[in-house]
């Protein structure tokens, strides 16, 4: 079941899930990018964004 993220609240759950996720969900965010079909400027800048929220500095350098 999909279920649809407010878009108020979009960044704040990319992030905590980037911030305590691990590279799976890192790499999963990061492929959404490249997957928009539709070019949504607030979305991707979001999704960007979240990408910089992880602890683990090793996964951006990949």
């Amino acid at each position: 079941m999909f279920y649809s993220i407010r878009p108020d609240l979009r960044f704040i759950t990319y992030c905590t899930a980037i911030r305590h996720g691990g590279q799976q969900e890192w790499k999963f965010l990061e492929s959404q990018l490249t997957l928009n079909d539709s070019v949504n400027e607030e979305e991707t800048e979001n999704k960007m964004l979240a990408l910089t929220c992880s602890r683990d500095t090793e996964i951006m350098k990949e």
